[in-house]
């Protein structure tokens, strides 16, 4: 979409083969993750982890929790609903 002919084999935007790929909320900033959401939807933000590793966010739900303009519906998935529909489990 930038650049002449850099997209010409893809047989569709990129944009619509990243609206697949679920998102790891693991950003470092709440205005970030918020943008996340806002951009890619809820439904496409799921709670991950890097552990063993040390760049992961020591309290990934109390930073989910602390978006204040993102409804609880949405806050629901990010901290498990996605996770739950991804590896089908529950009813």
């Amino acid at each position: 979409e930038v650049r002449a002919g850099t997209g010409e084999k893809l047989p569709r935007p990129v944009g619509d083969s990243l609206r697949q790929l679920p998102f790891d909320p693991l950003v470092f900033d709440g205005p970030a993750l918020e943008y996340l959401v806002k951009t890619w939807g809820a439904d496409h933000v799921l709670m991950g982890t890097d552990y063993p590793f040390l760049m992961s966010d020591p309290r990934p739900v109390e930073t989910v929790n602390a978006l204040l303009d993102i409804p609880e519906k949405d806050l629901d998935l990010i901290r498990g609903g996605n996770a739950a529909r991804l590896l089908r489990l529950g009813g």
